[in-house]
């Protein structure tokens, strides 16, 4: 525990390191734009430094706008002789992303748009237009399936289908670091074995939580630290913590590798009611540590899907492979689908037992911006937490 603590600790401390060199660095160049007479911005050949704001077409050109440090989550682009862009929380022609703090009045400062609308009526920290909503399938299965591993047990249940629904918030920080920072609150419901099982008539129902913060940019180092919750209820109930944590370095806003991690926060010891069994089974969970290295890259027209590979091990030395894409199907609808793979290390008597799986796909609603294209800095960085990324496992 004490290696990922060093390593959360290390991921913030090059945050609050590299964080103001970058906005050094936008405040020069925005000097040197000041003082030319060029009319219209134009990208550099040496490309952007880290945390510069632009704005992306669909079809893939990129506008180089202004470099500002883009605090205060109002999105703005500079005058120029051509005609002003639209703001795309609403105008799927443009992927708009510069954000200034004096755009608008006081009152909009938080959560200010083009379109010169004003905060929600929920409150600027419960901004809808940045919100992910789903619904769908899901199967999985790992350790906690088997509450028993005796031969011919009833307490050997291989996998779980069923459903999931859930909800991912984003929302930005105007008090910290002048709006640098944004937070995200989700949670995620599911409903597997529906009928029941050989361990019982019970179905499974689980809820996930996930809240933290991250900081979003266009080029260079980004990365969030959320803490993920888990409440199980089956034949057994149990309440698990996690800490996940991921850092990426963008080498254009469509290409990323970073590193994500996951560190167990609690275990708890529980009793499990099997059929068939003439007395309670004793059960001691925690969270899996896991260590992933991770390739994202945008993709389609307008790079409005997305896709991700992970590769990396877990504390029992086992592998973990993982796929994610997400895919536009209409204006504010897609497709999200996820496959996650754990293979248990060498040597086990049982390997199957300690064998990991989570498949799952969801429609993804995202009220009031187009689906992959609005590149807004509070969006939600990190998924909720899953049966993916919260692996659950049996210390006997």
């Amino acid at each position: 525990m004490v290696y990922q603590l060093r390593i959360a600790w290390a991921m913030l401390l090059a945050w609050c390191v590299l964080l103001p060199l970058s906005e050094t660095a936008i405040a020069q160049q925005r000097l040197q734009r000041q003082n030319s007479q060029v009319s219209h911005a134009r990208r550099p050949q040496g490309g952007q430094p880290s945390s510069v704001r632009t704005i992306q077409h669909v079809s893939g050109a990129m506008t180089d706008l202004e470099a500002l440090p883009a605090p205060g989550g109002v999105l703005v682009t500079p005058d120029t002789a051509s005609t002003p862009l639209q703001s795309t929380l609403w105008d799927p022609q443009f992927d708009s992303s510069e954000i200034q703090c004096d755009a608008f009045p006081d009152s909009c400062l938080s959560c200010g748009s083009l379109d010169g609308s004003c905060c929600p009526t929920l409150g600027c920290l419960l901004d809808w237009r940045r919100a992910d909503l789903w619904a769908g399938t899901t199967s999985f299965t790992g350790p906690a399936n088997y509450v028993t591993t005796a031969a011919a047990s009833n307490g050997r249940v291989g996998g779980a289908f069923g459903f999931q629904e859930g909800f991912n918030l984003g929302s930005q920080l105007p008090s910290l670091l002048c709006g640098q920072l944004g937070s995200q609150l989700g949670m995620r419901f599911t409903h597997t074995l529906l009928d029941g099982s050989v361990a019982g008539v019970d179905h499974r129902t689980q809820t996930f939580a996930t809240a933290g913060l991250f900081r979003r940019v266009d080029y260079g180092l980004q990365g969030g630290l959320v803490v993920d919750y888990l409440h199980d209820d089956w034949v057994y109930q149990a309440d698990l913590v996690q800490l996940r944590g991921e850092m990426s370095f963008l080498f254009s806003p469509c290409h990323d590798f970073g590193f994500r991690f996951t560190d167990s926060q609690q275990i708890d010891d529980t009793t499990a009611t099997v059929s068939g069994q003439a007395a309670d089974v004793m059960l001691r969970l925690e969270t899996l540590n896991t260590y992933r290295f991770f390739y994202r890259y945008r993709y389609g027209q307008g790079s409005r899907g997305q896709a991700e590979l992970q590769a990396g091990w877990t504390k029992d030395s086992g592998t973990v492979l993982g796929l994610q894409l997400d895919t536009p199907l209409q204006n504010q609808i897609g497709l999200q689908s996820k496959a996650t793979y754990i293979i248990p290390s060498d040597g086990l008597s049982m390997p199957y037992s300690q064998e990991g799986w989570n498949l799952s796909l969801a429609v993804v609603w995202t009220p009031g911006r187009i689906f992959g294209t609005a590149r807004d800095y509070y969006r939600p960085l990190m998924d909720v937490a899953d049966n993916g990324s919260f692996r659950v496992r049996v210390l006997r």
